[in-house]
């Protein structure tokens, strides 16, 4: 019997082979959207009737909140196993997205003190609290981005 991460990683490898899904298609969903979709499709498993649109009281308000991010032709629900498996892969592709994003923050900025790029590491020779500074930088950056 397959593990969830097995089935998870099939689930993905489906998405990329058979969707046409790429690192450059799913980089263009810079909103959360991935994110979003998987919460839609891990609250159909759990017995959410329409997980897509969330209602939430708050009095005196009663507000739907709109989760699913793209047009109703793309929600697929399924049996309960193969949902999760696409919950779990739409979040796999939301983190990979996260970090190359980073990682391109990361290559792409040079230190502007010791003039060091690739991670900087936090060694920079002119003093540790400019590097620290730098360092917040970049993580400010990559958090506006729509990094964690």
């Amino acid at each position: 019997m397959k593990t969830g991460i097995e089935i998870i990683q099939e689930e993905r490898i489906r998405q990329v082979s058979v969707e046409n899904y790429s690192d450059q298609s799913d980089d263009l969903e810079s909103k959360g959207e991935m994110a979003g979709a998987a919460a839609c499709y891990a609250l159909n498993a759990c017995g959410f009737s329409n997980p897509h649109i969330l209602e939430s009281i708050r009095p005196p308000v009663v507000s739907k909140v709109r989760i699913w991010p793209w047009a109703e032709h793309y929600w697929k629900p399924s049996s309960q196993i193969r949902d999760l498996a696409k919950a779990g892969a739409l979040i796999a592709a939301e983190i990979d997205r996260l970090q190359r994003i980073k990682e391109r923050l990361m290559n792409e900025a040079s230190c502007p003190e010791c003039k060091s790029a690739k991670g900087h590491k936090l060694k920079c020779k002119t003093g540790n609290d400019k590097a620290k500074a730098y360092q917040g930088k970049l993580e400010k950056q990559y958090r506006q981005k729509g990094g964690a």
